[in-house]
């Protein structure tokens, strides 16, 4: 875990770093164990919410 979140902190700062980490172990759980297929785009979407600037989302 703290290598991931020293890896995303290069670009990210700390909260965001939890919040991918955790989607991210989050994701290769749910592949793992889900019985439905899983959508890369709902990954996709959730980073791109996770990690631009709410000023440029709208609100």
């Amino acid at each position: 875990m703290r290598q991931s979140r020293t890896s995303l902190g290069r670009h990210f700062d700390p909260v965001t770093c939890r919040m991918l980490d955790a989607l991210i172990e989050d994701s290769f759980l749910h592949a793992a164990l889900d019985t439905e297929q899983h959508d890369r785009a709902v990954t996709a979407e959730a980073v791109a919410r996770i990690t631009t600037p709410r000023s440029v989302q709208g609100r």
